[in-house]
């Protein structure tokens, strides 16, 4: 199994220059084993694969046809929030707009290959741990459902006149048993 549990990096590249549509995702391909690039020349090809993929990055340009990188970022986020986007431009003032976007990161034109590589290995990592962190938020709020499953049904069981426990005095093992059904991991008490 590889760095990334098996799971394919995939990012998002979007700009109107074919030249640099073609020569990024070989750099990243090149550095960053076991990817899946993906270009879009335009802003609205660039909706249409964020609305079709959960890409780990997205880098974008900010001067294209149609839509700048600006608009284009606040509709992705309408679509994908927490996937990390980084600005690129040849604009002497690039700060200011990545601040604007709320962008993960900004690469000044042209582009320094090695400075590039680095911005996407960390938004990668920030992207894997964010949806870590949301895989184990969603299994605690299903432990805590199931919590409140066992709460309920020891009041019913109280109100009814009985011991107030559904398991017959044994609370822990239903707990762990509940944990273990939630969340696929024993607790060990």
């Amino acid at each position: 199994m590889d760095a990334n549990g098996g799971v394919p990096i995939r990012i998002l590249i979007v700009d109107d220059d074919p030249a640099l549509l073609e020569a990024l995702p070989d750099t990243v391909r090149l550095r960053i084993p076991e990817t899946i690039v993906e270009t879009a020349p335009s802003s609205e090809e660039a909706l249409q694969a964020v609305t079709a993929t959960d890409h780990d990055v997205i880098v974008t340009d900010l001067v294209m046809p149609g839509m700048t990188g600006i608009e284009l970022i606040r509709r992705m986020r309408e679509i994908r929030p927490w996937t990390p986007m980084i600005l690129m431009s040849g604009n002497p003032n690039p700060e200011g707009y990545a601040l604007r976007t709320r962008a993960y990161g900004f690469i000044q034109k042209p582009i320094d290959r090695t400075y590039f590589i680095a911005t996407l290995k960390r938004a990668i990592r920030y992207s894997r741990l964010s949806k870590r962190i949301s895989g184990r938020t969603d299994d605690v709020k299903k432990h805590l459902d199931r919590l409140r499953e066992i709460q309920q049904k020891m009041g019913e069981q109280k109100k009814a006149g009985g011991g107030g426990h559904p398991t017959d005095g044994q609370p822990i093992a239903w707990v762990s048993k509940s944990v273990t059904v939630t969340t696929g991991v024993s607790p060990r008490f």
